[in-house]
């Protein structure tokens, strides 16, 4: 296996900040124990915001987050529960695609794209050309959202509420689908406005209330500008991003995404 495809030093393992100093190892020195691991044996945690339906919410499921309400921000692999806002460092932008099984025939994903162009699994192929990512008309001629939900995806470094150093669970993936792709695209356009690096800034991440006419609720992600990150901040999010950055060019970044079909569609999807 080559070089290229094994864990590098500029990895999520890799942030000693918050490790106890006997614990820490010398500059360039690579972790022991992953030899054996390349990138594809990894997933990224997800930085999920708990609906009234997500399993993590639920005490009976084995995703089950102790003390985690709905409207809250939560990591999906640590389990750490971050309350109604939190501040991240985003590091890059890229787009997904994933087409769940319903959750009474069992869930679980059917087909899925982690680039966003080519799916693998069914029906896979093309997503441009796919008949799942498009919208159709209903019997009752209303629209019918694709069956493939499109997903405009974070990865990001987040800030713990005492602000610095970053730890090693710091690194997660924000994932924005449906009636969040709004919030996504302005998020976007903050973010070249800036005219900087991408990870040069700090951003702040409540969530909020959405209704519809049919007065059905839920949360939704409200992004703003928290300042610029600093030095210490930004050496760690320049070379975490170095990895996840290759890590995604060469097709092997996996984010924790398996729970997110029990969020559902949220009211209102039919009318992006």
């Amino acid at each position: 296996m080559a070089t290229k495809d094994k864990i590098q030093p500029a990895t999520p393992v890799a942030i000693q900040s918050n490790v106890p100093a006997y614990l820490r190892r010398a500059p360039g020195q690579r972790p022991a124990g992953f030899q054996n691991m390349d990138r594809s044996d990894w997933t990224l945690p997800r930085l999920g915001l708990c609906q009234s339906n997500s399993p993590q919410r639920s005490e009976g499921d084995a995703k089950h987050v102790e003390g985690l309400k709905d409207g809250q921000f939560f990591n999906s692999i640590t389990q750490t529960v971050y309350g109604k806002s939190v501040k991240i460092v985003p590091l890059m932008f890229f787009k997904s695609r994933i087409r769940f099984r319903a959750m009474d025939e069992g869930g679980g994903i059917l087909c899925r794209s982690d680039d966003g162009k080519t799916g693998i699994g069914d029906p896979g192929g093309n997503c441009e050309k796919c008949l799942m990512s498009q919208f159709s008309q209903g019997e009752n001629k209303n629209t019918v959202p694709p069956e493939c939900d499109h997903f405009y995806n974070y990865a990001v470094l987040v800030i713990p509420p005492d602000g610095e150093p970053l730890g090693p669970d710091s690194l997660a993936v924000m994932s924005l689908k449906s009636t969040g792709l709004k919030t996504a695209r302005e998020f976007n356009a903050l973010l070249r406005l800036k005219n900087t690096d991408f990870f040069a800034g700090v951003y702040e991440v409540s969530s909020a209330v959405q209704k519809n006419q049919a007065k059905q609720s839920w949360f939704t992600h409200v992004i703003k500008s928290a300042g610029w990150v600093s030095e210490a901040q930004l050496t760690i999010a320049k070379a975490v991003y170095e990895s996840v950055s290759q890590a995604h060019t060469e097709g092997r970044l996996k984010v924790d995404a398996e729970d997110i079909a029990a969020d559902g569609r949220q009211p209102g999807d039919e009318d992006l």
